[in-house]
């Protein structure tokens, strides 16, 4: 009997995970949004933020500035505070191997 509950929790976990990431493939295949397409999910926030705090990461990893202040938004701010919220991923030493335009 508990081989069966165990079974069956397991498949009801399953379907919890693979459902929602199935309907989440088909919304955006129905959009045209899949790899080596035109469009992308990265969108508004995507672009104007993340985008452009990799290249200022890329940059910096090159040598052009300092990890720990900028000077590139108005009177400054903190570089690594917005490395740490923005930029956290531990592939984010990654950028440094791609060029501004394929960033862009």
């Amino acid at each position: 009997m508990t081989n069966k509950k165990y079974h069956t929790t397991l498949l009801f976990y399953l379907a919890a995970f693979f459902l929602p990431v199935l309907i989440m493939i088909g919304v955006l295949y129905s959009q045209k949004i899949y790899p080596g397409s035109e469009r992308t999910i990265f969108t508004s926030d995507g672009f104007h933020q993340y985008v452009i705090f990799a290249t200022g990461l890329r940059n910096i990893l090159h040598g052009d500035g300092s990890l720990f202040y900028t000077f590139t938004s108005g009177l400054g701010l903190n570089f690594y505070a917005l490395t740490s919220y923005y930029l956290g991923s531990f592939l984010s030493p990654l950028y440094y191997f791609f060029t501004v335009n394929q960033m862009a």
